[in-house]
């Protein structure tokens, strides 16, 4: 006849159930529950990483188009102070009146009217370079040269009303006086003016 398990035996057998049992818990229960506790923080780092480079991307984006309002802005407050490209014969007409109006009589002019001069930011250029080249680029400077006849008096009233016109300047005046038969001194005068147009937009 077979002998029951002794006590020390049951609790043998009773702690070997529990290590059973211990052990598939933490094989089918914890660890599954672990990895993915793990999967989802490496998610949400990823998930935290890309939306700090979207909000970088955003920021970065927003400081660009801010930046180009400005220098549009500029541009504009820029383009007002001057006139916009004219014709060679507007630009004689214009210096004509101009020494007319202050007493002084154009005998001859000659005009240099180079193509329009835009300038392309070199490769690698700083912010502030390929601004300047921009701004460079609104503007042709015509160069003109112009000989009249009148005194003194009539310069300086023509030197004091260019001094008004931001967009010409005189650069170099040469002179001969002479008399005429009545004994009046006049001078035959050599004037060279530069003025700056913005180019028309593209």
């Amino acid at each position: 006849m077979s002998q029951g398990l002794s006590k020390r035996e049951k609790i043998l057998l009773f702690s070997a159930c529990l290590l059973v049992i211990f052990y598939l818990s933490i094989q089918f229960v914890i660890l599954p529950l672990a990895t993915r506790y793990v999967d989802g923080l490496d998610e949400r780092r990823v998930v935290r990483s890309e939306a700090q480079a979207v909000r970088a991307d955003i920021a970065n984006r927003t400081a660009i188009m801010s930046e180009n309002q400005a220098a549009n802005e500029r541009f504009d407050d820029i383009r007002s102070d001057y006139p916009e490209l004219v014709p060679n014969d507007e630009v004689h007409n214009t210096l004509t009146h101009l020494c007319l109006m202050n007493g002084l009589n154009p005998t001859r002019l000659t005009i240099v009217s180079p193509p329009p001069s835009i300038i392309a930011a070199n490769e690698g250029a700083t912010p502030e370079q390929a601004e300047q080249a921009a701004i460079d680029g609104l503007f042709t400077i015509i160069t003109a040269s112009m000989q009249v006849n009148g005194n003194f008096d009539s310069l300086k009233k023509l030197l004091n009303a260019v001094d008004k016109e931001q967009y010409i300047r005189i650069t170099n005046v040469g002179f001969a006086a002479n008399r005429d038969n009545e004994g009046i001194e006049n001078s035959t005068m050599t004037l060279n003016f530069e003025l700056t147009y913005v180019n028309p937009p593209n």
